[in-house]
C-alpha cells in the first residue's frame, strides 16, 4: 500500500511502475522527462543503501522520495544515509504516512476497490469504494 500511495501523493502522468521488487537498481515508482532524464525516484520503505547512492551521483535532477508508515524505519534509515557519507543526503525526502490512515486503508483495501484522491493543503481525502478516509503525509521533520 505504500506503493500505491507514492503514485497518490506524487501522481503524474509519466509516472510509471518500476521494478524495485525484483530489479535491487530501480525504484518502486520512477517519471522521466520526454528526454529520458529521471524527475521523480519514489522508494515505498527502505531502499537498499547502495541504491540510493547511486540514484543520488547519476541523477541530478532527480526528486528522491522515501516513504515511510514506521517512524523507527525513518529514523534507522536516516541514520545509514548519514552513516553512508553519501554526496548531497539533503536530496533525499524521508516522508512519514499517517500511521492511523494506513490502518484504515490496510482494513478496507483490496485489488479491486475503486477510488479517488484529492489532496487540499497537504491533507489527503480517499474514498475507497464509498469509504472515505483523510490522512497525511509529513516529511520526517515535521512528523516528530
Amino acid at each position: 500500500l505504500l506503493r500505491f500511495m507514492l503514485w497518490v501523493m506524487f501522481f503524474d502522468e509519466r509516472l510509471e511502475d518500476s521494478q524495485g521488487w525484483t530489479d535491487r537498481a530501480a525504484p518502486d515508482l520512477i517519471c522521466r522527462d520526454f528526454g529520458g532524464d529521471v524527475l521523480f525516484w519514489g522508494e515505498a520503505a527502505a531502499p537498499p543503501m547502495k541504491r540510493i547512492v547511486r540514484t543520488l551521483s547519476r541523477n541530478k535532477r532527480a526528486r528522491i522520495v522515501v516513504l515511510f508508515v514506521d517512524e523507527e524505519e525513518a529514523d534507522e534509515f536516516h541514520r545509514n544515509l548519514r552513516a553512508a557519507r553519501v554526496r548531497e543526503p539533503g536530496r533525499v525526502e524521508i516522508m512519514l504516512m499517517d500511521r492511523v490512515f494506513m490502518r484504515r486503508l490496510e482494513s478496507i483495501a483490496s485489488r479491486s476497490m475503486r477510488w479517488e484522491a484529492t489532496i487540499t493543503e497537504g491533507l489527503l481525502y480517499l474514498d475507497c469504494d464509498g469509504e472515505l478516509l483523510t490522512g497525511s503525509m509529513l516529511p520526517k521533520e515535521q512528523a516528530a
